[in-house]
This record gives structure tokens, C-alpha cells and sequence, in this order.
């Protein structure tokens, strides 16, 4: 059976990522109950690449020497993958030194000296949202071309780099969530589904 391998960076299938199509942030938003936090991560899909770049830079302290390269990593066709600033916030919530950091950073974008971060959800609730944000993202029409172009082709996400985690699949190491839930949007959409 046929299989595609994608990512953001990907240079066939790249829009299937949740970085691509507001499924990221809107995930994001679900983590934090300030509206603060949450019109932050609206602000970044429709954020310039200037600004892009210093939210890039600000989000990630550790780095103090940005190369012209780094700067373009997350540059596509001229437009940021904007998902990934969402993450970077997203996954502040973790128990971390660099999450403890960026939640500090977090604090001071929004001008506030607490944040209310929702409680751990569960395996099944996280895919859940992302199943329900995948099916708003495939009612647009670039979108849902896409994915129906795919056929009866099996769907992984490849991690960009490093390990493999729930979502991603490489190798037959990862979850292979997003995948998994990208065909059942599709097999949705092939039978006529409506939300």
C-alpha cells in the first residue's frame, strides 16, 4: 500500500500538518484558560515575518546567535509556519526548565503575573480536539484538496527532527495519532460526512 511521509517542511503534503490552517493554535488554546494566552496565539496566525522572527527569538531564550538560516528555517514560500510559535507556547505547560523559562515569557508578553493553565487531559481528549479541529481545517477548500489528492494512501508525520512521540511515526517508532487522524477526516470527506 502506498504511504506519504510529511511534515511542515515537507516539500509534497506539507499543509497536512496541524502547524498549517489554525489546528494548532486553536489545540494550543485548550491548555490555557486566560484570554490573554489565547489572543496571543490568534495574534501569531496573523502575524508578519518581522514580527515572526521576534516572537521566534523572544520564545526561545537559549538562543543567542540566530544565523540567517535559522532565521529562514521556518519560512515558507515567504509566509512563517506560524504553528510552530503556538507550540512553543503550547508546550510551555510541561514540567521543564526550558517550559518553567518560556512560561515566564509567556507571563510578561500578556502583562500578567499568573497564568491559568488547564488541568492534564487525557490521551483520548487530546485526540478528540485534534480529530474535531482536523475536520474545521478540511472544510476549506486548499485544505481538503489536499488531503483527498492523498487517495487511499496511508499517512504518517515524520518528526522534523529527533525522536518520535504520540503524533508522528518513523520507522514503526511514534503514536502515528495525527496520521491515523487524518485519514479518518478523509474517509469522512470521501463518504460525504458533514460536521
Amino acid at each position: 500500500m502506498n504511504e506519504i511521509n510529511f511534515n511542515s517542511k515537507s516539500k509534497e503534503y506539507s499543509s497536512l500538518s496541524n502547524f498549517y490552517g489554525g489546528v494548532e493554535c486553536e489545540y494550543m488554546k485548550d491548555r490555557f484558560l486566560d484570554k490573554e494566552v489565547k489572543d496571543l496565539l490568534d495574534k501569531f496566525e496573523v502575524c508578519d515575518k518581522e514580527e515572526f522572527i521576534w516572537y521566534m527569538k523572544r520564545l526561545q531564550p537559549n538562543k543567542k546567535d540566530w544565523s540567517d538560516r535559522q532565521l529562514e528555517y521556518w519560512i515558507r514560500n515567504g509566509q512563517p509556519i506560524r504553528g510552530v510559535l503556538c507550540q512553543l507556547v503550547g508546550t510551555s505547560v510541561r514540567d521543564t526548565a526550558t517550559g518553567k523559562r518560556r512560561l515566564k515569557i509567556i507571563k510578561e508578553l500578556v502583562g500578567l503575573k499568573k497564568l491559568n493553565i488547564k488541568g492534564n487531559t487525557t490521551d483520548e481528549e487530546k485526540k478528540e480536539l485534534m480529530l474535531n479541529l482536523l475536520r474545521r481545517k478540511y472544510l476549506i477548500d486548499e485544505y481538503r484538496d489536499e488531503l483527498l489528492s492523498t487517495g487511499d494512501a496511508i499517512l504518517h508525520e515524520k518528526p522534523l527532527r529527533g525522536r518520535t512521540n504520540n503524533w508522528n511515526y518513523k520507522d514503526g517508532n511514534g503514536g502515528d495519532w495525527l496520521g491515523e487522524l487524518l485519514m479518518i477526516v478523509r474517509c469522512e470527506l470521501m463518504s460525504g460526512y458533514v460536521l
